[in-house]
């Protein structure tokens, strides 16, 4: 079981990836730009992106980018957008790993996506900076930092362990897990469903001269789970608006991958045991009478009674893993109510 990781992921890299494409500003691969590697891409590629200033590219195919410590974007007159993921195809999977957009104004857009779109340790810009995510049916994004804005409508989207200033989101689905937002208007929902849970750093934070509930709604159904930190202006609710509110624990669960390890930790108060599970992600969820799978065919990393503390966790050690290939992760739990899954967690191996 310990090794069924490496194994898992070296079968799939090698099953999956097709080419590997180099980016480099100061010519040291096969292309300077990254739209320039995009173009050349097949789906199924992989392009690795190595530290330097690039302008913004769009892209319309399953690969994999993958930056890292100090690969940043700037504005360009050919690129207005500096990221955007725009009409991918059912049955393609995009993700895009380790770009900084710190620019003001800076914008992510994901519009039209039939296929999956993963984000992760993106670092989207300052003041007038937004990511959007528009009528795209699976976008998950993990461990991003997103300084301003985040707009959602008509878009299924799972947060994880993600760091944002505001959220608005109408007519979609949206899950935020393990993580935090602190702003003006941290969260406002227009309509369609909201789930958020974590533990009790998980929080949601009115931070400005303006008051406003943490949660502000005008429709819609919000779930989240107790742990969760709601903290309003002083002398406002937590959550003002007409949605209707349901309050439940929510199993969550949080993972880091490094060059070197991976480290799990399986979160759900009075479950009885918790199993951990490692695979190939599905295009998009699949309803079952326990919540959402993401997860298709997969190995269980970790199984046993759940602790006093209702966290389980694991760290695994593991072996050089090509870059760009995208695992998921979700723990199944048996709860006092049932059998129930965990929320999710997509990540990509690093460069």
């Amino acid at each position: 079981m310990r090794y069924a990781f490496p194994v898992l992921a070296l079968v799939a890299t090698s099953a999956f990836a097709q080419r590997t494409l180099v980016v480099d500003a100061s010519g040291g691969g096969q292309f300077t730009e990254i739209q320039q590697a995009v173009l050349a891409a097949n789906p199924g590629d992989t392009i690795l992106v190595r530290p330097g200033l690039y302008d913004g590219f769009e892209v319309g195919k399953g690969v994999g980018i993958v930056g890292g410590p100090g690969v940043d974007l700037r504005p360009s007159s050919r690129t207005p957008g500096f990221i955007t993921a725009r009409n991918l195809p059912a049955g393609q999977r995009l993700s895009i790993r380790e770009i900084g957009t710190g620019a003001s104004g800076s914008t992510v857009t994901i519009e039209g996506c039939a296929g999956s779109v993963h984000l992760e340790g993106l670092r989207v810009g300052s003041w007038f900076s937004i990511l959007s995510v528009r009528n795209s049916s699976a976008v998950t994004v993990h461990q991003t930092i997103v300084s301003s804005t985040v707009s959602i409508a008509g878009a299924s989207v799972v947060f994880s362990q993600c760091h944002l200033n505001s959220l608005e989101t109408a007519l979609s689905s949206v899950t935020f897990a393990e993580g935090t937002c602190t702003g003006i208007q941290p969260i406002r929902l227009v309509s369609g469903t909201l789930t958020i849970t974590g533990d009790g750093q998980t929080s949601i934070r009115a931070n400005s001269p303006l008051p406003s509930s943490a949660i502000v709604t005008q429709g819609g159904i919000l779930t989240i789970d107790p742990q969760v930190q709601l903290v309003p202006s002083p002398g406002l609710p937590p959550i003002s608006g007409p949605a209707t509110v349901i309050y439940r624990t929510i199993p969550s669960l949080r993972a880091a991958l490094t060059s070197t390890q991976l480290t799990t930790a399986l979160r759900a108060p009075g479950a009885f045991r918790g199993h951990t599970l490692l695979g190939l992600p599905l295009q998009s969820p699949v309803a079952t009478p326990f919540g959402d799978l993401w997860i298709g065919a997969h190995v269980v990393l970790d199984s046993g009674s759940m602790p006093p503390s209702g966290v389980r966790s694991v760290t695994l050690a593991i072996p050089p893993v090509a870059p760009g290939f995208t695992i998921a992760l979700q723990g199944l739990l048996a709860m006092p109510t049932g059998i129930e899954l965990s929320t999710p967690v997509l990540t990509t191996t690093a460069r």
